[in-house]
């Protein structure tokens, strides 16, 4: 869910970026270098998920069953799954693409 969730909103900032991408491309920008800020806007969405997350622990606790709400492994599971997500990678080449046409 959560990986859908990142490729929207990636999806929605990739599409509002798609004319600088264009002009970086007309300028020489090369195609690794834009899917690399795009791959890093994404992790920094992940890292701001997992602060607030990490904020909202006792909030979230009555949300959650059958896992405490200082659960590390859970947290590291959400980590190792969510974060190399392909959600932003298909997010940057999608804007690659469209921007070089």
């Amino acid at each position: 869910m959560t990986a859908l969730g990142l490729y929207g909103l990636l999806g929605y900032l990739v599409a509002e970026r798609t004319k600088e991408f264009g002009i970086r491309i007309a300028l020489g920008a090369r195609l690794a270098r834009i899917t690399g800020s795009v791959v890093a806007n994404g992790l920094v969405l992940v890292a701001i998920g997992i602060a607030g997350s990490l904020l909202l622990l006792r909030s979230l606790g009555t949300l959650v069953f059958g896992v405490t709400p200082y659960d590390l492994p859970t947290y590291a599971i959400v980590v190792v799954l969510v974060a190399p997500s392909r959600a932003r990678v298909l997010a940057a080449r999608g804007a690659a693409r469209a921007s070089s046409c």
